[in-house]
């Protein structure tokens, strides 16, 4: 009996020793799952501040964030920013910060330009001539005519704009201090800090919509008087206004933190200075020194590194504003850093930023803007890449892995398409830069000859565009560079127009040898409609040609016009 007995207790034992060994096997499993599940699908490691993340690991906020404003603040702004060195600085000391009404920000901006806010100005900042024709017919109760501002944009007289003769009267003074302030060798206003420092979503550091909207009204300014000094015969005077507004464009592109919007405006600046037409006045033709003095201010808007320096900008805003986003996420504030952006974008960030390898965002976003600076060509075919579609949201979100790159891959989208705008600006830029010194070349020539050349007219050029004249012959965006060719035409006319407004030079899509470089104003007409040759330059909802004129203007025509009949026919003096 004890015999069986102690069969039974070793069958229990053995029993038991399984169950334990199950239960230890099944929990050890389960352990394992759980760690795996949560290695993989929760824990998200810390961010690691260093240069593959971040490219900046200093100076640090109270929490142990990159403070990007600090950092703009002492990398990025010339140190004559409170000296007399500075226009802007001039600038408010004179007339005042005359669009910030902030009372904090503009307490800080007097400080930061070592400036007594309790000293007021002593000029007042003049009217625009838009602003005074709109109301004086507001005064009148009149709407304003249709073409009444096509017209002031053209060269005027006071015979047709009579209600502007007291700003005739008093705009020299001011004008010319300002364009004293313009020639100065910085014109940079101060960055300023936000009121509600606490709020860590948003940015230390806004942009400068007082500043663009002074230079903006001070352009509209001096081109003003530019076309009323070319009315009145004061060529030279006419000229002393567009360099300044050329100045003033190169010292936003230049001077200040190269912000895209920075570069947008300048370059918006140098174009209304490039459209104004010098030789519309038969009694006051212009002469070959006053062309050489614009040939010789294009020469010096040349900016180094301009793509390289504003894309190292925008990878600094971006990172800025994911840390501000991955922190703390507000959907009702769009505008963490002074502008708004896509919904997706904020879409894919509400869910994709939940537990994610912030690592991996950082660096995928780093690698981004290194392709568009020259690095990482290999990571290239990536960069376009699209936001997930909604199969891959699935599989991505449950990873940690896959939600970092999930949202990695929403904000690669973003700066690719950032980066693909600020490339297409510079290029408009230059591409009209170059438009209007070949045709300063040929007016030059046209003064020394008695007529345009037909044929060889890049060769008969040469010598009025200087020892450099190859870099004027080819679009910054054109992949065949080479010596022989060029990307622009001149056109050829049967009886050429005694209207100056007709095109004189084109641009085409790919370069063609010296000997071909010509189109008669047929072959335009057939290429505007067709789209054949010609060049379109910018974005896909505002793509342009680029051309000049017989007066010397440079101008661009959407493409949206190029099916106006009556508008092509003008540009070819067919009307």
């Amino acid at each position: 009996m004890s015999q069986q007995n102690q069969q039974v207790d070793d069958i229990l034992a053995a029993r038991k020793r399984r169950i334990s060994f199950f239960c230890v096997f099944f929990l050890i499993v389960f352990l394992f799952l759980f760690l795996s599940i949560y290695f993989i699908c929760i824990y998200t490691p810390s961010l690691v501040i260093s240069e593959a993340t971040m490219r900046i690991t200093a100076p640090l906020t109270d929490d142990g964030q990159i403070d990007f404003s600090r950092y703009i603040a002492e990398n990025f702004y010339p140190p004559e920013l409170p000296t007399d060195e500075n226009g802007y600085r001039l600038f408010v000391q004179k007339f005042g910060d005359v669009y910030l009404d902030n009372n904090f920000h503009k307490q800080q901006t007097y400080k930061k330009l070592n400036l007594d806010i309790n000293v007021p100005p002593t000029m007042s900042m003049p009217q625009t001539p838009l602003k005074i024709v709109s109301n004086y017919y507001a005064n009148i109760g009149q709407s304003v005519p249709n073409d009444i501002y096509d017209e002031l944009s053209k060269t005027w007289t006071l015979e047709e704009f009579p209600m502007l003769k007291d700003w005739i009267d008093t705009i020299d003074e001011p004008l010319d201090a300002i364009a004293e302030m313009i020639h100065k060798p910085f014109f940079v206003s101060p960055p300023f800090e936000n009121e509600d420092l606490h709020n860590k979503n948003k940015s230390q550091i806004l942009h400068f919509g007082n500043h663009i909207q002074t230079c903006r009204d001070i352009v509209q300014l001096f081109s003003a008087r530019a076309k009323y000094r070319i009315g009145q015969g004061d060529i030279d005077g006419a000229i002393d206004d567009i360099i300044t507004i050329y100045q003033l464009g190169l010292h936003l592109k230049q001077d200040n933190p190269a912000f895209s919007v920075n570069i947008l405006v300048g370059g918006i600046f140098e174009n209304v200075a490039s459209a104004i037409a010098l030789d519309v006045n038969p009694e006051h033709p212009v002469n070959k020194k006053q062309l050489q003095r614009i040939a010789k201010t294009l020469e010096q808007l040349q900016t180094n590194n301009l793509l390289e320096k504003t894309i190292e900008m925008e990878r600094i805003l971006t990172l800025n504003w994911v840390q501000s986003v991955l922190n703390n996420y507000d959907r009702n504030d769009k505008n963490i850093i002074g502008f708004a952006t896509d919904d997706k974008i904020f879409a894919l960030l509400k869910y994709g930023r939940i537990l994610s390898n912030t690592n991996i965002i950082y660096k995928q976003i780093n690698e981004t803007f290194d392709v568009f600076v020259g690095k990482n060509q290999h990571l290239k075919f990536t960069v376009h890449k699209s936001p997930p579609n909604n199969r891959e949201i699935f599989w991505q979100m449950l990873t940690s892995y896959g939600r970092g790159q999930y949202c990695a891959d929403a904000w690669v989208y973003y700066c690719s398409n950032v980066c693909d705008s600020i490339e297409r600006i510079i290029q408009r830029c230059e591409s009209m830069r170059n438009i209007k010194r070949l045709s300063l070349a040929l007016m030059m020539y046209k003064i020394d000859s008695g007529e345009l050349p037909k044929t060889d007219w890049v060769e008969k050029i040469k010598p009025y565009l200087g020892n450099n004249f190859e870099k004027y012959l080819h679009c910054l965006s054109s992949k065949n560079q080479d010596k022989g060719k060029t990307n622009y035409v001149l056109v050829l006319y049967d009886k050429l127009p005694a209207d100056g407004t007709v095109l004189q030079l084109v641009e085409l899509r790919e370069p063609v040898p010296f000997d071909q470089a010509v189109m008669t104003d047929e072959e335009v007409l057939n290429d505007l409609n067709l789209d054949k040759k010609l060049r379109r330059i910018g974005y896909p909802s505002d793509v342009t040609i680029n051309f000049s004129r017989q007066n010397g203007a440079v101008n661009s025509l959407p493409e949206s016009m190029t099916n106006n009949k009556t508008t092509i026919n003008k540009l070819v003096g067919k009307e």
